[in-house]
Formats: structure tokens, C-alpha cells, sequence
């Protein structure tokens, strides 16, 4: 996860978008789940990303992480939005400020327990104040359970992340893979996953997001290890 491209208040169309790029797969199958099963499925839908990444095979998880309280989900989500638009060591900096400004400890209550003024102190834009305020607040109103989360399918999750103002596609991709450990995830608003699928196919620069969406789809439903295996493969350039 590098660089991304997103508005902290998605429009309308934004939160269409951003629903009906992830895709619910549509079968009733018991399907194999996990790296081994995603490795093989590159290996006969798309040899060229097969090997491209081959390098980083051995590195994926065996399974995906998945934050399994309310608070651990809470945590992920705000440092998501910190992270939006910054590097690894600003967004670290930033998140132990935040944490800080709160006491301490990091829950929806203690976010909006802290006045605004001390969280823009922390390093803090005054969108992604909002931000972190607005979710709390959801959390609070009990109109946004993060655990329940796990029990809907992609498009229904994400419709009610996309409900809450300022969490845009990125963020709502993001806390899908690393936060819900969901498989098949592809952000094509990520500048990381862009600028790797266009060394790797040889795209121009500023490729179409329809042409990106299209070779992605050869991934599902692994889709989720093809964006970490696109992660490592731009890291190591």
C-alpha cells in the first residue's frame, strides 16, 4: 500500500462506483481458500502476472489477517483514513499522536471525547478530523457495526462503510483486505497497484481504471493476494 488516489468525501457517484467495484462472486460452490489456492488459480488464468510476481510467492500469508473485535476494527479503520495520501513512517507518527491526544486509548468514545482542535494538533487535516469524528459518531448511534461487517457480503459491507462521510472507495478497500481479511478486493484508485499493473502489462501511464478492472478480473476471487503480490513487486523496483 503506497500512495493512493481518493476523496475524503466520495460524491455520489464515487460510493456507486465504489460498490460496484468489488464484486460479490456468484456461486454456491464450496470453493479452496488462501494462498496456496490463489497461487494456483494465477498460474492458469494469467500467466504473466503468474510470473511477474513469482519472486514474492512464498512471502503472501497463508491466510488473511482478520481483526475480530470491535475495538481491534475500530483501530485499523482510523488508521486507514490517517494513512490516505501519506507515507508508512508520517501516517506511524500521526497515528501514535492521535492515539495520544485520546488518553491513550483508541475507541469511539474517547475520538469523540477529544476536542478537534487537539486531534488537528496531532496532524490531522480538518477533513480526516471529520472523518474519524463521523465514524465514531456512527459507531456511537449504533448505524455502523463494524464486527457485524464480517457476516455481509462485500457489496453490503461496503455500502454501509460508503454511508459514512468522508470514507471513500480506498478506505473502504482497504479496511476490507487488511481489517475483514476479505480475498477478493482490487482498488483501482491505489496508485501502488496502478503503477505495478502497468510495468508488469506494459500499459501506458494513467491506464484507463476500465482497463485495470478488466485484467483484475482474471484474479477473482483472489483478488486481494493479486493487490499484496502488486504491493511487493512495486516495493521491490
Amino acid at each position: 500500500m503506497t500512495s493512493i488516489i481518493e476523496s475524503n468525501k466520495p460524491t455520489k457517484t464515487q460510493k456507486t462506483l465504489g460498490s460496484s467495484r468489488i464484486d460479490v462472486v456468484a456461486s454456491t460452490k464450496q470453493r479452496e481458500t488462501g494462498k496456496d489456492a490463489a497461487i494456483k488459480h494465477f498460474k492458469y488464468t494469467d500467466k504473466i502476472f503468474y510470473t511477474a510476481t513469482r519472486a514474492h510467492h512464498a512471502s503472501l500469508p497463508v491466510k488473511l489477517s482478520r481483526k475480530n473485535t470491535r475495538v481491534k476494527l475500530f483501530e485499523s479503520l482510523v488508521s486507514i483514513v490517517i494513512a490516505q495520501q501519506l507515507g508508512t513512517a508520517a501516517a506511524d507518527t500521526i497515528y501514535a499522536r492521535v492515539v495520544k491526544a485520546c488518553k491513550g486509548r483508541l475507541t469511539s468514545e474517547s475520538v469523540l471525547r477529544t476536542h478537534s482542535v487537539f486531534l488537528r494538533k496531532a496532524g490531522l487535516s480538518g477533513t480526516k478530523t471529520k472523518t474519524l469524528k463521523a465514524i465514531a459518531m456512527s459507531i456511537e448511534n449504533n448505524s455502523l457495526d463494524l464486527l457485524s461487517l464480517h457476516r455481509l457480503p462485500e457489496e453490503a459491507a461496503a455500502e454501509i462503510l460508503l454511508s459514512v462521510w468522508g470514507l471513500g472507495p480506498w478506505s473502504v478497500d482497504m479496511f476490507m483486505m487488511h481489517s475483514l481479511g476479505r480475498e477478493d478486493v482490487f482498488s483501482a484508485g491505489d496508485l501502488g497497484l496502478v503503477r505495478a499493473m502497468e510495468a508488469i502489462y506494459n500499459l501506458p501511464k494513467n491506464s484507463p481504471r476500465s482497463s485495470l478492472l478488466a485484467i483484475a478480473k482474471k484474479w477473482s476471487p483472489y483478488r486481494t493476494y493479486a493487490s499484496l503480490l502488486l504491493w511487493k513487486t512495486r516495493d521491490a523496483t
